[in-house]
């Protein structure tokens, strides 16, 4: 149920990072903590070699691109964005986690469900 969880905000980050909302005032990097999110969910689901492997490295990874663009001088959005904006971005991520969680065993093999 976890991993369900982390998956849903996984969808919504992973929004966020292209749509215009006040998420990005909280955090520089949307679609990489997306990405973290993302392969927490998947290690907590698969715990096969294969899927650590996969898993651990592109969540190491999104780490240590967020390291690297804070390095580079990244900032968070300073501008507010009108809180409906914020209302459709969390209404199209879960959008999108419906539609990859229905998909999903087409898509990669196992069901979600």
């Amino acid at each position: 149920q976890a991993a369900l969880g982390l998956m849903a905000l996984a969808s919504i980050s992973m929004v966020a990072a292209y749509a215009p909302s006040n998420l990005k005032r909280f955090t520089r990097h949307p679609m990489l903590w997306s990405g973290v999110l993302w392969s927490i969910a998947h290690l907590l689901a698969n715990g096969d070699l294969a899927s650590v492997t996969m898993f651990g490295a592109l969540g190491l990874y999104s780490l240590l691109a967020m390291r690297s663009a804070n390095q580079r001088g990244a900032s968070k959005q300073i501008e507010e964005m009108p809180h409906s904006n914020d209302l459709v971005t969390v209404i199209a991520g879960l959008a999108v986690f419906a539609a990859l969680s229905f998909l999903h065993p087409y898509l990669f093999g196992p069901a979600v469900f």
